[in-house]
C-alpha cells in the first residue's frame, strides 16, 4: 500500500520573499521540485521520475515529507493543505500540485 506524500503535515508557512514570485514556466517548476527533491532526500537521477512514489520508491518518512512539503511551499511561495498532501503520491503528482497551486494563486492576482 502507497502511502501519501504529505500524510502527516499540518500546513506551511509562506515567505513573502520567496523566489516563488512571479511567472514561472513548467521546465523551471520541475527543475526546481526535483532540486527539492534530490536535496532533502539524497537520491540520485535515476531514482527520479515521475512515476516513482515518494514514500515507497524513494523512501521519504515521515519527517522527510513535511520537510518536502515546507521546501516546496518557500520556494513556490505557495500553501499546500493537508488534502492536497494526503492525495499526492508520487513525483509527478507533486509537480501537478505545484503547478495546480500556482495556478492558483496566480488567479488570485498573488
Amino acid at each position: 500500500m502507497a502511502w501519501p506524500l504529505f500524510r502527516w503535515t499540518k500546513g506551511g508557512h509562506n515567505d513573502p520573499n520567496s523566489a516563488g514570485r512571479g511567472h514561472v514556466d513548467n521546465g523551471q517548476i520541475e527543475s526546481r521540485i526535483k532540486k527539492i527533491f534530490m536535496t532533502h532526500l539524497d537520491i540520485t537521477d535515476l531514482q527520479y521520475t515521475t512515476k516513482a512514489k515518494v514514500m515507497d520508491d524513494l523512501g521519504a518518512e515521515s519527517l522527510d515529507a513535511v520537510d518536502l512539503v515546507l521546501a516546496l511551499e518557500e520556494e513556490f511561495d505557495i500553501d499546500i493543505t493537508d488534502g492536497q498532501a494526503e492525495r499526492t503520491f508520487t513525483v509527478g503528482e507533486v509537480i501537478q500540485l505545484v503547478r495546480g497551486c500556482l495556478a492558483e494563486k496566480a488567479a488570485k492576482g498573488g
